[in-house]
């Protein structure tokens, strides 16, 4: 599902840039399609979910402590 989602981005961002080159008269060199960005993006979302995660049980655990009002 994410390799289907990253390779229509990308054929969208190539007919734009393509549509560009049309419009001010430069030639067209389409980038070459790379399975390295959609490993990279997966790395990298993944991340992100362990990250979030993290952050989820950091604050769980802050929210269980009480804090202690000032003495008298």
């Amino acid at each position: 599902m994410l390799q289907k989602s990253v390779v229509k981005c990308q054929s969208t961002f190539e007919r734009i840039r393509e549509a560009w080159s049309d419009i001010f008269g430069f030639q067209y060199r389409p980038a070459p399609m790379n399975e390295a960005n959609i490993n990279n993006y997966d790395s990298q979302e993944k991340m992100n979910n362990k990250k979030k995660n993290t952050n989820k049980k950091m604050a769980r655990e802050n929210n269980k402590t009480r804090k202690l009002g000032k003495r008298k």
